[in-house]
């Protein structure tokens, strides 16, 4: 029988966000109250920049800002 794993992780609520640096797709999600798909499409479509690391996209807190500003 496989092991089933345990993962524990801590999702970020929005006033825990840097003021600096970079969130991942979830904690994005979060602070715009979106879904994490939604976060994709909006960054594949361009209109939410975001940053490559590896496979995986970041972005930056004040670019979120920015695209909430733009609303």
């Amino acid at each position: 029988m496989p092991k089933i794993r345990n993962h524990s992780f801590h999702i970020r609520q929005p006033d825990e966000l840097p003021r600096t640096g970079l969130v991942n797709v979830r904690e994005a999600a979060l602070y715009l109250s979106i879904s994490a798909c939604r976060v994709y499409e909006l960054s594949n479509l361009g209109a939410l920049p975001a940053v490559k690391i590896g496979k995986s996209k970041r972005f930056r807190l004040a670019d979120l800002e920015q695209f909430v500003a733009s609303l």
